[in-house]
Parts: C-alpha cells; structure tokens; sequence
C-alpha cells in the first residue's frame, strides 16, 4: 500500500514536471541588437496574465528590461509587446511545449524620436512601487514620472528617519522622476501636489472638511514654485479651485481613460447629461466642454495628464504630456515648459502642431483681416476617426485623417482661444490627443468672456453649495467655514458673468 502511494506521488511529481515549459523572450528595436525595455502583456488561454518573478507587474502585464526567461505550464499564449505611443506593438502567439524552450525574438519599431524633435514626455500621477520606477519609465519611454508617495491614507516619508531630499531623481541621460508627489482626494475631488518636494498632513482630514483650497494655500507658503494640478475638471469643487487660484493645470488626459476601456462615470464628481454625451466616449468629451468653458472665461490654464497606474489598469504614462523645449533637457526646463502651455496631452495619437509656425501657449493679437495657417504632424497606431479645430469652445473645422501630415483650413484671428484635437476609431475607450490652447489677444487687450460659460460655473457652485449643505456629517460649523469660501466663488463666477463681452 506504502509502495503505491509513493509511485503516486513519484508519476504525479513526474506528470506536472512534464507539463511545464520555458519562453525565452528578447525585444529588440528594428535594425538594433541590444534588449529593449518593454511592457509585456502575456496571457493563457484561459484568459490568465502571466506574472514574471521579481519583475514588476500591475493588473495585466509586467515591465522588463526587454530580456526574460520564464517558466510556464504547456499552452498557447497570447502576448503583445509595447512601449510607449512612439514604438509599434508586437502582437502574436506563442507554443510553449515541455521539451523545446520557446524561443521568440521580437523587433519593435519607432514610429517617430519625439525627444528628438525636442518634445519630451511625462505623467502627473504615478501610483507604483518607488523602487520600481527606472525600469517602468525605461520599459513605456517615459522622461519624466510625479509619482504619488503620501496621500488621505498615509505619509511613509512622516516616519522615515532621514527622508530623502527632495530634489527629482535622475538617472539615465534623460529621466527625471519626483519621489514627492502628494495627493488630497475626497468628497469635493482631487488636488495632485507636484514639484513641491515635501509632504502635507492631509491624514487628518475628514470627506468633507477642511476644503481641499486650504491644503493648497499651505502648499504654496511652503514652496513657490508648487504645481498644483486639478486631477480632472469635473470635480464639484473645481470652480471653486479656479476662483481661489487654487491650481495650475487641469487633467484632460485622466485616469477615467484607461488602455482597455473606460470608467464610464463622473464618480463623485458632476455627473454628465447623459443624452448629451452618451456612450464611452461620453465622459472624455464632457472633461473637455468643462475644459472649454474655462477658457471661454479668459482663464489661461493649461491641460496635464494622469494614468493613476497602480490604482487603475492603466500602464505607467499611458495618459501623457509632451512639452516642447529648445536646447538641453532639463527637469526644470519641461516644468517651465508644462506651465507655459507648449503641450499636448495623448493616450495614443501623437499631434505635434503649428499655428504660423508657433506651438501651442503662444499669444497671438486678433487681425480681422487676417487668417494664419495651421499644420500638424499625426502619428497613431489607431485609425484616427476626426481631426477638429475647436475655437472658443465650438467646432469650427472637422476633417478626416489621412496620412501623417496635415494641411488644416487656415483659421482667423478671431480674439480668444483655439486649439487642436484628434479622437481615435476606438469604441471602448476615448482614445485622443489635444494641443493646449492657442489665445488670441483683443486689440484692447481685454479678455473674452462668454456669458454662458460664466453662467455654468456660477449654476454649478449654487448647485455644489446645495449638495455641501446636505451633508448629514458636517457640523454646522464647518458648513459655514465652506460655504464662505463658496460665497466668494459664486463672486468671482458673478463678476464673470457681469464682464461677459461674447455670448
């Protein structure tokens, strides 16, 4: 009987040893010998992401240095091999059988060198392990990562006997990444705390108090030159942001949009008219007619873009800003850049854009008399369904894509904004790319301010007021410390209102 149940276990222990099989992967880039860091998606044919030991892995794929060997059961498996908007994927399957080692050696080719023509890529909002951070930005071509270190939950550094300074880490020739970023996420939104290279206590806070603007007057005290990013801008408390000059930028390009679907809500945020903007492409056309409507105030803001990897399915950089710089790369330098609006923000479509040969946060001065011609470069791995020119929040220009350069209909000078954007044949997700804004300056150099516009921030701070007051946890003291703070944003948004000078 002991004789049987030894020769069990002996042909079990035999049978499982015989069902597994080694992969050996290599990335290359075309027409190049050397292992190229890469993001792996690889998957049984059950449905199963494979993890790879010791190797970073979120949710449906895993990072690596472009070479790895992996032992896995006896199957067929689908992968696909990216990195980053500016590389073609390698997408296919592989047998792994348990005599032969599987050996599959891939190229990946550049579609286009943005840094070479001097636009350089980075991300506001980085959940992942620090530690981890050289080999995820290498493996997604990613310059410049703000990864989230202490938010509402926790401040590992409040413990840390000898934090670390808090100037960018660089490593490579060009990458720089922030050990610092903070977040305030709570019932009014989000505020992302970058650049600011030390913490805030937001621990303490409570869902509903203290406003999240109070956070962001402590963080301006204690550094200047914070960037306080509003991480989208349908937020309930984002008008109130923008009246206190509570932020910097705003999130067009946010975590909503993920590689393989949407989050198809506004979360605890204004919620969408859902006739108006059905469907998956809904909520990322309704972040951006919020955005629009800002500008149509004469508030200069420029966008930013976040992937929350980490939290969400998004990879490391797949929402991301490229800024323009002359010269050398610097962290300093794309920062500047950032602010100044010399952008555009993607989840896929690279739009590298000229009004007049200008990139986007220029000033031009309004000419009725004249029209200047606007050029863009486009490449996708997607079929781009539309490219738009949107001045002073209308669609003014709608054209199909073909090919990678583009001539677009010469836009007038007219005084206010304008900008550029393109949207992807991609149902499932609200796949896109959008320049920052152009702005064109009256000749009497006051600013366009639409009524209307200024009338929907003024609608929704009455509506969020409503909502704050009905909070059954809020003690009556603390309503009436935020309900005065809204009272001077229902002001500002008023005082808009009254300067209107365009419909």
């Amino acid at each position: 009987m002991l004789w049987k149940t030894l020769t069990s276990i002996l042909l079990l222990n035999i049978s499982i040893h015989a069902q597994e099989g080694t992969l050996s992967l290599l990335v290359t880039e075309k027409e190049k010998s050397e292992a190229l860091p890469c993001r792996v998606h690889l998957k049984n044919a059950s449905g199963k992401f494979v993890e790879a030991p010791g190797l970073p892995y979120w949710k449906n794929h895993f990072s690596c240095n472009g070479k790895v060997e992996l032992k896995l059961p006896a199957g067929t498996y689908t992968y696909s091999i990216e990195r980053g908007p500016e590389y073609t994927a390698a997408k296919g399957t592989v047998e792994i059988k348990d005599a032969t080692p599987a050996q599959l050696k891939l190229e990946i080719e550049r579609i286009t060198d943005m840094a070479a023509d001097g636009w350089w890529s980075g991300e506001m909002h980085v959940h992942r392990p620090m530690e981890e951070a050289e080999l995820l930005m290498q493996a997604e071509d990613l310059h410049i990562a703000h990864f989230i270190t202490w938010w509402n939950a926790a401040n590992p550094w409040a413990k840390a006997s000898t934090p670390p300074d808090g100037v960018p880490v660089k490593f490579g020739a060009n990458y720089f990444y922030d050990r610092f970023g903070g977040e305030d996420e709570r019932e009014g939104g989000a505020l992302l705390f970058l650049n600011l290279h030390r913490t805030i206590n937001v621990q303490d806070a409570l869902d509903h108090y203290p406003p999240s603007n109070n956070y962001a007057k402590q963080a301006r005290k204690l550094k200047k030159d914070v960037w306080i990013d509003a991480e989208k801008p349908y937020w309930w408390d984002f008008p109130l942001w923008i009246a206190e000059s509570s932020v910097d930028t705003v999130g067009i390009a946010n975590n909503h949009m993920q590689q393989f679907g949407m989050l198809d809500n506004e979360s605890r945020g204004k919620p969408r008219d859902l006739e108006r903007y059905p469907d998956k492409h809904g909520n990322g056309l309704w972040t951006q007619d919020i955005y629009y409507h800002l500008l149509n105030c004469g508030i200069h803001m420029p966008p930013s873009a976040g992937s929350a990897s980490g939290v969400l399915w998004n990879p490391v950089g797949y929402n991301r800003i490229y800024a323009n710089l002359d010269g050398e790369f610097t962290y300093e330098k794309w920062h500047e850049a950032v602010l100044a609006g010399r952008t555009f923000v993607t989840n896929g479509p690279l739009l590298i854009c000229k009004a007049d040969d200008k990139f986007p946060g220029h000033v031009f001065r309004a000419d009725p008399k004249k029209t200047i011609p606007l050029n863009i470069r486009l490449h996708s791995s997607d079929r781009i369904r539309v490219i738009e020119v949107i001045q002073n929040g209308e669609i003014i220009h709608s054209v199909p894509c073909e090919g990678t350069l583009q001539s677009l209909p010469n836009i007038a000078l007219k005084p206010g904004w304008f900008l550029v954007r393109c949207i992807a044949d991609v149902p499932e997700t609200f796949r896109f790319a959008s320049t920052a804004p152009y702005y064109v300056e009256a000749a009497d150099g006051k600013p366009v301010i639409s009524r209307t516009s200024a009338q929907f921030f003024l609608d929704w701070c009455k509506e969020r007021e409503a909502r704050y007051k009905a909070i059954p946890e809020a003690t009556d003291a603390q309503k009436n410390e935020t309900l005065e703070l809204w009272k001077k944003a229902d002001a500002f948004w008023a005082d808009k209102v009254l300067q209107a000078n365009a419909k």
